[in-house]
């Protein structure tokens, strides 16, 4: 995931300024607080969730003052204020409840100096290149792998990896209440986690253990799992390929064999039909990691799928997907709730998006442009399913100068914080 700092954007964001009581209550929980959190915490600790649970109804501006005083880090607060329902109350999933992790000291030459910068007020991406294909189309695939490596996730220290592992091992052929203490122990490590699934299920045989393990660590708040997900997705696709015929939904199906290491099963059949929902599935995941790399690649993998015509061609799950990948709320999407088109992205990551989708609305292809629309609605818009700017998406190609001065003047609103 891209990281740069958001501090600017949110003094300068449409929250409400904190009443003097909540500014005194600030105070008080500065003066309360034993020490600051470890900047990579990815969890709340269950005595931060009574605390917080006290003040309800929550608001951003009252879990603001956490974040003021040194209780919870920014990428904490975006999970706190994600998990607070429509009454204010706070519903975080019990993996994300717990203490800090500990994490294994970084090498002198992945040591970071904190960025004074802020990002720039632009819709390119930062440092990071998009690398290209010939035909000058991005690359998603490399381009995860390069963002990876350019901000390697944390890792464990050698106990807890080791015992995580065996954890991992473990879940391959369990069943029942073990399958499902084995994920929690695996949540509870995240994202350190993250590169030990892939480690562990990297084999197309594994399928169904794989896509069972990345479901169960899906979730907006762990977006680097993209990559691992995106890697896994496109082996399995690879592999299968003989059998995703276009206007074909079963014809046979394919037996995995096992490429490295002697764990069991060595073989595997999966007939078409379970590869397809299988595969689905997987890309179910990667849109519930939601951000600017799940959104990018899913819409890769539709515009190779959509244009050849294939069988898991479904534009109205897809664009429920996309609004899932952009950070909209994909429940209230069949509903037709106004909750649908609010984003829980930050700004510099629906900027980017915005970016990434723009150029497929002058597609050939309708569901193309629809998909990339609703996406669009949701990063561009202000919370709401805004007619003005649908229609506006709508006709972009009809003058495609004028919406790209009209593009850059919105993200660079959203970068403002407006």
């Amino acid at each position: 995931m891209l990281r740069r700092p958001l501090s600017y954007l949110l003094k300068e964001s449409t929250m409400a300024q904190p009443t003097l009581p909540l500014l005194l209550l600030g105070l008080l929980m500065l003066l309360a607080a034993p020490h600051s959190l470890a900047q990579d915490a990815t969890r709340i600790s269950p005595a931060k969730v009574a605390q917080l649970q006290r003040l309800e109804p929550l608001t951003p501006d009252k879990v603001r003052i956490f974040v003021d005083s040194g209780q919870l880090t920014e990428k904490q607060m975006r999970l706190v204020v994600q998990h607070i329902d429509k009454n204010g109350k706070l519903a975080l999933p019990d993996f994300l409840v717990g203490e800090p992790l500990r994490l294994a000291t970084a090498p002198p030459s992945l040591v970071r100096a904190p960025e004074t910068v802020p990002w720039p007020s632009s819709t390119k991406a930062g440092p990071i290149p998009l690398v290209r294909r010939s035909d000058g189309s991005l690359d998603v695939v490399a381009w995860l792998q390069e963002d990876d490596a350019r901000d390697p996730p944390p890792t464990l220290d050698p106990a807890a990896r080791e015992r995580l592992a065996a954890a991992l091992k473990a879940f391959r052929g369990s069943g029942g209440g073990l399958r499902e203490q084995l994920k929690n122990e695996v949540r509870a490590a995240l994202p350190a986690a993250n590169a030990l699934i892939a480690e562990e299920f990297s084999d197309p045989v594994d399928l169904h253990d794989a896509v069972s393990l990345w479901k169960a660590v899906a979730y907006p708040g762990n977006a680097r799992a993209t990559g691992f997900i995106a890697a896994y997705h496109q082996r399995v696709m690879h592999r299968s390929n003989a059998v995703l015929i276009p206007h074909a939904k079963d014809v046979g199906g394919v037996q995995f064999r096992r490429e490295q290491g002697n764990a069991v099963p060595a073989r595997q059949y999966y007939d078409s039909r379970t590869i397809r929902e299988l595969i689905l599935e997987l890309e179910k995941a990667i849109t519930q990691c939601s951000g600017v790399r799940a959104a990018t690649y899913m819409q890769d993998v539709w515009v190779a799928r959509y244009r050849a015509q294939a069988p898991m061609r479904d534009s109205s799950r897809d664009k429920k997907r996309m609004v899932d990948a952009c950070g909209g709320d994909k429940e209230g999407f069949d509903r037709g709730k106004p909750s649908t088109w609010t984003c829980s992205l930050p700004p510099h990551e629906r900027a980017m998006i915005a970016e990434r989708l723009a150029p497929y609305l002058r597609s050939d292809d309708g569901d193309l442009r629809d998909i990339a629309r609703d996406g669009l609605v949701v990063v561009l818009g202000a919370g709401t399913h805004d007619k003005k700017l649908k229609d506006r998406l709508t006709d972009a190609q009809d003058d495609w100068a004028a919406f790209q001065v009209w593009l850059r003047q919105r993200c660079a609103e959203l970068l403002a914080g407006r």
